[in-house]
Formats: C-alpha cells, sequence, structure tokens
C-alpha cells in the first residue's frame, strides 16, 4: 500500500511539474522519448526515440535531438542544432549502410541483407550546456558540464566542462571559469539543487554563488 501511495504520489508531482513546460504544438515528440518536465520546447523541434531531456532544458526552432541521445538540466539549445548525428560507414560499399531500412517499399533493396551497423551510439550533453545556432554534434559524443559550443561548429570529440569550444571539427578556445571554479561547481552540482534555493542565489556573481552553495552543503551536514 505504502509503495502504490508513493507511486501516486510521484505521479502528481509529475503532473505538477508538466503544467509549468511550454512545448509548442509543431513539436515533435516521439512516444518512446523520455521528457523531464518542464522543459521548453519551440516549434519544429523534433526529438527522437529513446532520447532524454532533462529539466529547464530550452530547445528553440528547427533543432533535432536524435535517439540515443541524453541532454541534461538547464541546457540551452539554439536554432537550427542537430544532435546525435548519425555514423555512416566510411569503408563499405556504399556509406549509405544497410538500404532496407531507407527503401522499405524497393523489390530489391527492400528485401535485401541488412548488416550490423551503429549508426546511433549514444549521446550526452551535459547539464548547463549552451549550444549556439546551427550546431551539429555526431552521435557517440559526450558535452561535459557548463560547455559552450559557438555558433556553426561540427562536435566530433568529446568536450570538457565548462570549455567554450568553436569551429569545424570544434576547438577549445578557453574555459569560462578558472580551475577552482570549475571544481567547485562540479562537486556542488548546482542543477540538482531545489527550485527555490535556485532562485535566491546571486547568478551573475558566481564566487559568490559558490560561497552560498558551500555554506548550504555545511548546514546540511
Amino acid at each position: 500500500m505504502i509503495f502504490l501511495d508513493m507511486l501516486k504520489f510521484d505521479g502528481y508531482l509529475k503532473m505538477i511539474d508538466e503544467q509549468f513546460s511550454t512545448i509548442a504544438k509543431l513539436a515533435s515528440v516521439s512516444s518512446d522519448a523520455h521528457i523531464n518536465h518542464p522543459v521548453n520546447l519551440a516549434k519544429n523541434v523534433e526529438i527522437h526515440a529513446q532520447a532524454v531531456i532533462g529539466k529547464f532544458t530550452f530547445i528553440n526552432q528547427y533543432s533535432v535531438v536524435y535517439g540515443k541521445t541524453t541532454i541534461g538540466k538547464y541546457c540551452t539549445i539554439a536554432r537550427n542544432c542537430e544532435i546525435g548525428v548519425a555514423n555512416h560507414p566510411l569503408n563499405w560499399l556504399s556509406t549509405l549502410g544497410n538500404f532496407k531500412p531507407y527503401f522499405p517499399k524497393h523489390p530489391d533493396l527492400g528485401s535485401s541483407k541488412n548488416f550490423h551497423n551503429i549508426s546511433h551510439p549514444p549521446t550526452t550533453i551535459g547539464h548547463d550546456v549552451w549550444l549556439g545556432c546551427g550546431v551539429t554534434v555526431k552521435s557517440g559524443v559526450t558535452i561535459g558540464n557548463g560547455a559552450i559550443i559557438a555558433a556553426g561548429a561540427v562536435v566530433s570529440g568529446d568536450i570538457e566542462p565548462y570549455g567554450i569550444y568553436g569551429g569545424i571539427p570544434a576547438r577549445l578556445i578557453r574555459y569560462r571559469f578558472d580551475e577552482q571554479i570549475i571544481s567547485d561547481l562540479e562537486e556542488l552540482k548546482w542543477w540538482d539543487l531545489d527550485t527555490k534555493q535556485i532562485a535566491l542565489l546571486p547568478r551573475n556573481e558566481i564566487e559568490k554563488c559558490i560561497e552560498i552553495m558551500k555554506s548550504w552543503s555545511v548546514d546540511c551536514t
């Protein structure tokens, strides 16, 4: 009975969070995707099967999140981004790989043999990540917490936490903060705080935010 009551309570909390979401009518969300409400999804956003979207993440118009992609909390995804873009085989007869999924109605290619090809390995976007307009993220990549990817960049390799990257392929430009601040932020995990606490933080003063969060950690011990 207690277990059932807990499930009902969890369902109630999810319903409360969902009312704060903004999902455009023209946004497309797969029934096999997992949305952690609240989120903000603009028109013509596509969320594909097995994608996971974290709380308080904003995804702007015409951006696509492909399958097996996990996006953390408090992320900002600008327009026309593609995240988890498929890998195509380079050393096969055709870069298309398997024909059957693309032309299932064709009498020959639709019945041809499928060969094993991992086109969408898992892609992970951390918390508080900002992807600028038109960023492309290849599948299988991990982007660390707090990273910023400049507009038009192509991410083909892993990205360090709190790094600012740009270019094709994306390369490190600089870090948002010094090593100590980055270490503190990674340890404090502010994105997991209660929203009432986050609302109290002076977010334009990073050192002050860290000081306050550390005092909260001490109070909880």
